[in-house]
Parts: C-alpha cells; sequence; structure tokens
C-alpha cells in the first residue's frame, strides 16, 4: 500500500501542494504567485496527475482542459518597492521585491459539458463528457414539465 505524502489542492486560481511528512509547503507552492488562466468560468472539477511525467498536472472542469507543468516556469521581476521598509519582510529584500514565479498552463478548449478525465493506464486516458439535452431526455414527464404546468 502506497503512502500518499503530498497533498494538493486550489483555491482562488493558487495550487497548494503540502508534504505530509515534512508537515510544510513544498517549494512549489511557497514560489508560486498564482495560476495564469486565460479564460477561467467554472470551477476546477478534478486534479490528474501524469503517471509518465511527474512535473505534468492536468485539470479540468466544464470545459477545459489545464494542463501545468511544474518545471517549466515563467519568472516575473517585480519593480522596486515604493516605500522604504525599516525591517526586511519575507518578500522584500533590500527594498526589492522577490521574483514570483508563474507555471505554465495549458489549456485545451476540445470539450463540452466534460464530466470526468482519467488515466487508464500509462499510455491511456479517457474523457467523458455529456450532453444536457440527452439528459432531459431520459426524465420521466414529471420533471421534463416547465414550471406552472406549461411545456
Amino acid at each position: 500500500m502506497e503512502c500518499v505524502r503530498i497533498k494538493m489542492g486550489i483555491f482562488l486560481f493558487q495550487i497548494i501542494e503540502y508534504d505530509v511528512i515534512k508537515r510544510q509547503y513544498t517549494s512549489f507552492s511557497e514560489k508560486l504567485s498564482g495560476l495564469d488562466f486565460k479564460s477561467k468560468f467554472y470551477p476546477i472539477k478534478t486534479i490528474t496527475f501524469d503517471p509518465r511525467v511527474k512535473s505534468i498536472i492536468i485539470l479540468h472542469d466544464d470545459n477545459n482542459l489545464h494542463i501545468v507543468n511544474k518545471e517549466k516556469k515563467i519568472v516575473m521581476k517585480k519593480k522596486k518597492a515604493k516605500i522604504e521598509q525599516k525591517e526586511a519582510s519575507p518578500k522584500a529584500v533590500n527594498g526589492i521585491d522577490v521574483t514570483a514565479t508563474k507555471v505554465e498552463v495549458h489549456t485545451l478548449k476540445k470539450y463540452k459539458h466534460l464530466v470526468h478525465f482519467e488515466w487508464l493506464s500509462e499510455d491511456e486516458m479517457i474523457a467523458v463528457e455529456v450532453n444536457p439535452l440527452t439528459l432531459f431526455e431520459k426524465l420521466p414527464p414529471a420533471f421534463a414539465q416547465a414550471t406552472f404546468g406549461k411545456k
């Protein structure tokens, strides 16, 4: 039985990766400033990991697959701080903010109403789409009826 060492979650477009054994955030989480989604409308449903490449994280929502590569990073330098601080905060060193790191995110807009995405084996994956209109066709007439008894 394999022990889960790293827990991962998403909160406000930020990937949070936590090492359970060391009881601390991973260096990937600490250096990450946020995800750069081109167009984000739906909440993330599933986090999947590529079994072949450990640095690839695949996220999916209702319409898109978002592929995050933890190793490809975009480094963005921040401008000098406008107000001089007497004590250096963890984010500022000598009045200059520490560089923030953004991760490269590729978005596949191939799907509509993506319900499930999972790896079957190392070389096979499955994506399940559902057409919402077919769900209404299978409902009993009482549920398919419009409000106030009108069709």
